[in-house]
């Protein structure tokens, strides 16, 4: 029960500000408190939990603590995330999760789904390491660090891990997109990463999309309340493919996800409108 009453706690601090300072500042102000508020949080949170997590390192189960926690952030910032055929994520089976990247909220997307896929190891590049406490709270919870400047360490590891976590039915969480993608009417080409992983391992993929973020605008430096649509696509089976296959299963993964992406964005251009 303790998180809750950090929730309410920050809801409260969160309320006050909003309520007779922030309502009367301009949109990049706000902007700016909601992520810097997210970054503080972010930092005491890990701080907070790191006697917790370092009693079992390296459990994914210590990632659905934090998740329980960050959720709460997301209510403060006024980000609801809507799941949808989530229960794929719920098949005790390995599998490599491919999701698209828009910002730095993906995370609160990914924790957002934690209780559904609680033993799920995401891949971060490696810089986030060094960023204490988070960095090591992340490694405690269990987060792939790759060096994305040396491809071929970064396979032997992946597939190192991949070994251990899908004889333990657990999953891995990748973004193939590999940096941001600011807009709204595709998807940025994909990197090999990931589906190299698939053959190599004979894992099923997961495609995770995410809808366009309408409430939030990095160049106008807006960030108002929204919701967020997470949809889960059927499971692309690898078994049986060779790196022969690689080019044709990355493009049918990238024009599923891409499909969806168009389409949940234009159920969400509504509420933009509204």
């Amino acid at each position: 029960m303790w998180d809750v009453h950090v929730y309410i706690f920050y809801s409260l601090v969160v309320y006050l500000i909003w309520k007779f300072v922030l309502c009367e500042l301009p949109d990049y102000v706000i902007y700016y408190a909601k992520f810097g508020f997210y970054i503080v949080s972010s930092q005491i949170v890990s701080a907070v939990l790191l006697p917790y997590l370092a009693i079992r390192p390296r459990d994914l189960r210590n990632g659905n603590l934090m998740a329980r926690i960050m959720q709460h952030v997301s209510k403060v910032l006024g980000v609801k995330w809507e799941h949808r055929n989530e229960k794929i994520l719920l098949e005790e089976t390995g599998a490599i999760v491919v999701a698209n990247h828009q910002s730095a909220l993906d995370i609160l997307g990914m924790f957002s789904v934690c209780h559904v896929a609680p033993k799920t190891a995401p891949v971060c590049k490696k810089e986030i390491l060094y960023l204490f406490p988070f960095g090591l709270a992340a490694y405690l919870n269990g987060c792939i660090f790759i060096d994305r400047r040396n491809p071929e360490a970064a396979r032997n590891i992946l597939k190192a891990e991949a070994d251990i976590l899908f004889k333990n039915m657990s999953k891995i969480w990748m973004y193939p997109e590999g940096t941001r993608n600011k807009t709204c009417d595709k998807l940025q080409p994909f990197k090999k990463g990931a589906f190299n992983l698939a053959i190599a391992c004979q894992a099923p993929i997961i495609p995770v999309v995410t809808s366009p973020y309408y409430f939030l605008d990095g160049e106008k430096r807006i960030f108002n309340n929204g919701r967020a649509i997470i949809q889960c696509l059927e499971p692309v089976p690898t078994k049986g493919l060779t790196m022969d296959d690689l080019p044709e299963l990355l493009d049918r993964v990238h024009k599923m996800m891409e499909v969806t992406y168009l389409e949940l964005g234009n159920e969400v251009a509504c509420l933009a409108a509204n």
